[in-house]
């Protein structure tokens, strides 16, 4: 489920996929099949899509920029 900033609800599903090979050798016997397994879990999970204020994006605005300079180094003044 995921509830949308405008308080809108968004039910959905999860899905995966794994796949098996078997190979057959030189020889050997064996009759084409397909087999379908399924593991059912009965989980609910809640996303919550949330926005920050105008301070929100300027913290991390400057998170951003303090990052920079720290993987660059200090800008150096030739005076």
């Amino acid at each position: 489920m995921l509830l949308t900033a405008a308080g809108k609800i968004l039910h959905s599903n999860q899905y995966s996929l794994t796949e098996y090979y078997s190979p057959v050798h030189k020889g050997e016997v064996q009759l084409p099949a397909i087999y379908f397994l399924y593991d059912l879990s009965p989980i609910m999970v809640t996303v919550k899509d949330a926005r920050g204020g105008l301070a929100h994006l300027l913290v991390r605005i400057c998170a951003v920029v303090g990052g920079v300079f720290a993987i660059t180094g200090k800008p150096q003044c030739n005076s």
